[in-house]
């Protein structure tokens, strides 16, 4: 008898772990990624705090990074280890006002160029925006790839290769964890630690969930 209901337990442990997962057809997974635009495209403001390894040929840093974006308008702290400096950034789509450790502030109307100027690293911070959100920017044409969830899983605009390789779960909402960008030979790796959102709806800012492992 005991043997009988050992077999049995068995049985239905191997049918559980293996329930195939739902696929979806490709016209579903459409379905959601438009129901999960609308979600995104709710929030207003966001804050996220993470790190950014940076590979450009034989050069690369890493970097903190702290970034709170306010309908169009951002600031950005990218700071080194080690205590050698924080790049300050405050603007919006038509200009930027950066402050660089040891000198004066500048202003420009193009915030990536700035950037590879100062720091060799072409950053697109007007994209970023929006990729951070798991969205393609509006004003520029795109391919992308959905994954199982109906969620951007890779997305090529403005000659950016962006790979979304991990999400996590924010009050509801599914955003990125971990985004890797590519373009000419330059190589950016993102995490997020800590997202906060604030939705359109009621402006209430939303904590992230704990980081996953």
């Amino acid at each position: 008898m005991m043997k009988a209901l050992l077999s049995m337990a068995l049985l239905l442990l191997a049918a559980c772990t293996t329930t195939p997962s739902i696929k979806h057809s490709p016209e579903q997974l459409e379905e959601l990624w438009q129901a999960h635009q609308q979600q995104l495209k709710r929030i207003s403001n966001w804050e996220i705090d993470g790190r950014a390894a940076v590979r450009a040929n034989n050069d690369g840093g890493q970097i903190s990074l702290s970034w709170q974006q306010q309908a169009d308008h951002y600031t950005i702290e990218l700071s080194a280890p080690f205590g050698q400096g924080v790049v300050k950034l405050k603007g919006a789509r038509d200009g930027v006002a950066a402050s660089f450790p040891d000198e004066e502030e500048v202003y420009a109307t193009d915030v990536a160029a700035l950037l590879h100027e100062r720091l060799g690293w072409r950053v697109p911070v007007n994209g970023l925006q929006y990729w951070v959100l798991g969205l393609p920017a509006p004003d520029a044409a795109a391919q992308r790839k959905l994954d199982g969830s109906g969620r951007l899983a890779r997305l090529q605009q403005s000659q950016w290769r962006v790979d979304f390789k991990r999400y996590t779960t924010v009050d509801g909402l599914s955003l990125p964890k971990k985004i890797t960008l590519n373009r000419d030979g330059l190589r950016i790796k993102l995490i997020i630690d800590q997202w906060h959102v604030a939705r359109r709806a009621d402006e209430t800012a939303l904590p992230a969930t704990p980081p996953a492992s």
